[in-house]
């Protein structure tokens, strides 16, 4: 039989208002640079399309470039131009 140990997470109120303060930093329209390294698009500038608002998304943040990924060289439906990412994975970018 396997025993699973969770251990008890604290969270200060202030922790919550600076993670609801970075979720709003961005809004639609605005170029960023993706810093997620596994990402195809790492060090690459897009541009914001929509920002979902609920909690529970794990990576809130649609993001529209202008190049295709790899899938478009390898005929598979002609590649993917947007992809989804986090807050803490996106900076502003100067354009």
């Amino acid at each position: 039989m396997t025993h699973i140990q969770i251990s008890p997470v604290l969270i200060d109120n202030n922790d919550i208002k600076v993670i609801q303060v970075s979720q709003m930093s961005f809004a639609r329209k605005d170029k960023v640079r993706i810093l997620r390294q596994e990402s195809y698009w790492f060090n690459q500038i897009g541009e914001i399309v929509s920002i979902d608002k609920s909690p529970s998304m794990r990576y809130p943040v649609t993001v529209k470039f202008d190049k295709c990924d790899f899938k478009a060289f390898s005929g598979v439906d002609g590649g993917a131009n947007t992809s989804q990412f986090s807050v803490k994975e996106l900076e502003a970018a100067v354009s």
